[in-house]
């Protein structure tokens, strides 16, 4: 663990949340502050705020990322992760179990904006000395078009120059129950694996409503759960040490606009004409 010191109690008013029975949390932040929190923010009307009180939080205060609309953008304008709206820890977080609750913003259909949470960090070394840049990512990202799928990635290296990557993915589609895994580390695109009843929640990611996610991480497996009904519905477990990161992590919070939908999804998709405005109540880190 690097740097990291308890922030108080638990708030235990928390509806419907789970700790998975690990006690009370190592680390742990309400976001009526940005004392913890660094902000970045690049296009016109893009914001970051803390203290927001909104419906449905456990807490009066909430965390605030606000991506803005601009109906003047087409899709291939500002269509980069370059652009932006994140707050992100200075703090970083070795192995253990990170929770957090957070509600995703809404779109059109036609639209996307990637609302993502991640454990991160690059510092342009080659530490596993596989011959490719070090890029340490474990993702949660929903797109505000398509909010029935939720895409989850782990990368442990990737670089532009030359392009290389070595990453794992999953997709599912709660609407169906279906789920899709990428077919090796060094491949782009999804090979359907499989359909479950577990996966069926046609609810999630509602825009009106906060979710709880989070993972699992120790040096040789890495899970990825959401609570429902006050219990972890397990989404994908990794147990290869090769494909789980390493070194402690950063968390991230951010939302960017692609210029195409994700898989399942084709085609273009829509700068958003109106503003995507993404709610993060808490972030519970228990430590291994």
């Amino acid at each position: 663990m690097v740097g990291v010191e308890p922030l108080g109690a638990p708030d235990a008013s928390l509806d419907g949340a789970t700790d998975g029975g690990l006690g009370a949390p190592t680390y742990r932040t309400d976001f009526d502050d940005s004392s913890s929190w660094t902000s970045s923010s690049h296009l016109p009307g893009a914001s970051t705020d803390f203290g927001v009180p909104i419906m449905g939080a456990n807490d009066p205060s909430t965390a605030e990322v606000l991506f803005p609309g601009h109906p003047e953008y087409a899709a291939t304008d500002h269509d980069t992760p370059a652009d932006l709206t994140e707050i992100d820890s200075p703090e970083r977080f070795s192995f253990g179990t990170f929770r957090t609750r957070l509600q995703f913003g809404a779109c059109l259909p036609s639209e996307d904006v990637v609302e993502a949470a991640i454990g991160y960090f690059h510092d342009g070394n080659d530490a596993n000395q596989n011959g490719i840049t070090d890029d340490l990512e474990i993702n949660f990202q929903v797109l505000c078009g398509t909010p029935e799928y939720l895409s989850l990635t782990v990368f442990t290296d990737n670089q532009d120059n030359p392009p290389a990557f070595r990453k794992l993915a999953r997709v599912i589609d709660f609407a169906s129950g279906d789920y899709w895994d990428t077919p090796s580390a060094s491949q782009e695109g999804f090979t359907k694996t499989g359909n479950s009843a577990a996966f069926t929640h046609p609810e999630l990611f509602d825009s009106s409503s906060f979710y709880e996610i989070g993972f699992e991480w120790h040096t040789d497996s890495l899970r990825f759960f959401i609570a429902l009904g006050g219990a972890d519905l397990d989404l994908w477990t990794l147990s290869d040490p090769t494909h789980i990161p390493q070194e402690p992590l950063s968390f991230i919070y951010n939302a960017w606009h692609p210029p195409t939908h994700w898989f399942p999804a084709t085609g273009a998709a829509d700068f958003p004409a109106k503003d995507v405005v993404m709610h993060i109540d808490w972030f519970e880190y228990f430590a291994e």
